[in-house]
């Protein structure tokens, strides 16, 4: 069964936030070191970067692990893609603001090995995909908020007959019949 997010010691709640803190700064410095790389005028670098800086602060903040999973796997993606952009136009940087776009470019790929990494660390402090964003909210709270619980099957009170019931008068309150 998945870990509870939140639910631990006081040591995995300070893990989560040396975590959170570090991703959060290793986001930033890649939305900085992205919009630098935008500026060679020849040609256009991969601007999914910012974006996937943005998400990584995003994910801090909301302290999902469905979020965080899938940064990390964009953000796997995304050095793939970055080494055939390097591989591609790399030997042909002719113009020096090309060049400074490019040594950006590799700059930003560390900060992005670091994020993908401290992001794997934080996916797994914060409990993994059924991490959550608040930790002091239980199943029976979920459910009675309208969340569902992963794992968990909340049939509609009175069973089906009390879906029924609900699903008639709600239709029979909808107006006059023409």
């Amino acid at each position: 069964p998945p870990r509870a997010a939140g639910r631990g010691t006081a040591m995995d709640v300070q893990e989560q936030r040396r975590y959170a803190s570090l991703l959060e700064k290793a986001s930033w410095l890649s939305i900085l070191l992205s919009m630098l790389s935008q500026c060679a005028s020849s040609t256009a670098a991969p601007s999914y970067n910012v974006v996937l800086g943005f998400w990584g602060a995003y994910c801090v903040f909301s302290r999902h692990g469905r979020a965080v999973l899938l940064y990390v796997t964009f953000l796997f993606l995304s050095l793939i893609l970055d080494v055939v952009y390097f591989s591609l136009y790399g030997a042909s940087s002719s113009t020096s603001s090309f060049q400074f776009a490019l040594v950006m470019g590799v700059f930003n790929l560390g900060a992005k090995v670091a994020a993908l990494y401290v992001g794997g660390q934080y996916f797994a402090a914060l409990g993994g995909q059924w991490g959550t964003r608040d930790p002091d909210m239980d199943g029976s709270l979920q459910s009675s908020m309208g969340y569902s619980v992963p794992g968990h099957y909340n049939p509609p009170e009175g069973g089906m007959a009390g879906a029924a019931d609900s699903m008639d008068s709600a239709h029979s309150n909808v107006g006059p019949a023409l």
